[in-house]
């Protein structure tokens, strides 16, 4: 329907536009467009695809950034974080291959993990985490976040999340050289197994008392942000493989598992949900 006067309205309104004071916009100079090249706020150690790991693209760390890491024991702190974050040093190192890389690329990969995984450095960059990316996306309850008890999966994509936004390089740089080992565990994860989608219906969680729906939930949170933070700071093979394969599995998740399960969660876990109103 042809509305009278309108092609006349617009002609006269785009006619008076200035667009010549668009022209000193820089796409590559304003920090307008800066998120969308990375949400950091310190540019990433420039390191190469080395493909290590056959596709799975893991960094060789450097001699001289081994030899200025080193090996420095935990302030004394709570035991019972302490003693999660072994476990979780322990399963990520569980994840080094076997076969297929030499035995230079696990002594670096074990003394990045032993570097970046210690009880000062997990609190410090989960409180980074909260601190800079929270805002951005908030989708774990800060409150019920408890460092001695969350799943390790969700605690090592938080640890590397918050290494992002560090002032220090080295420890960028280890958080880098350890995120796809921490994608294996994240994925890994019984969440994303078919089996436990396939057995684990919406009749067999609803009778099973046993099904800890939240650690289940924070496992698909932990998934959500791995591919998030691959896509930022991951290899370009790990960056292709999170959009390509991972940011399918959490899709698939979210679908076929937690969307159609939602209506049989406790209510203090449906309150739980809402993770952005505290």
């Amino acid at each position: 329907m042809k509305i009278p006067g309108l092609n006349e309205f617009l002609d006269s309104k785009t006619s008076s536009l200035d667009f010549a004071s668009f022209s000193g916009l820089s796409c590559t100079d304003s920090v307008v467009f800066d998120f969308w090249e990375t949400p950091f706020d310190f540019a990433q150690p420039a390191l190469g695809n080395t493909g290590a790991l056959h596709d799975l693209g893991v960094f060789t760390v450097p001699n001289c950034a081994i030899e200025s890491m080193g090996i420095s024991s935990n302030p004394e702190g709570n035991e019972q974080i302490a003693a999660h974050v072994t476990a979780l040093v322990e399963a990520m190192y569980q994840k080094i291959p076997t076969q297929g890389i030499n035995t230079t690329i696990k002594e670096n990969l074990a003394t990045s993990l032993h570097f970046l995984f210690t009880e000062y450095r997990i609190e410090r960059f989960v409180s980074m985490y909260f601190e800079n990316w929270q805002p951005n996306c908030p989708i774990i309850h800060k409150p019920t976040f408890d460092v001695a008890n969350v799943p390790l999966e969700l605690l090592a994509v938080v640890v590397l999340f918050g290494a992002m936004y560090s002032q220090d390089e080295l420890e960028r740089y280890a958080a880098r050289t350890l995120l796809d080992l921490g994608e294996i565990l994240v994925f890994e994860a019984d969440v994303f197994t078919y089996d436990t989608w396939f057995w684990h219906s919406a009749e067999t969680i609803q009778n099973s008392p046993n099904t800890d729906h939240w650690s289940s939930f924070q496992k698909f949170q932990a998934g959500h942000l791995m591919v998030a933070i691959q896509y930022w700071a991951g290899a370009p093979l790990s960056k292709d493989r999170a959009m390509e394969i991972r940011f399918g599995e959490v899709i698939r998740v979210g679908q076929n598992a937690l969307s159609a399960n939602l209506k049989n969660l406790p209510l203090t876990i449906c309150r739980r949900l809402h993770v952005g109103s505290a």
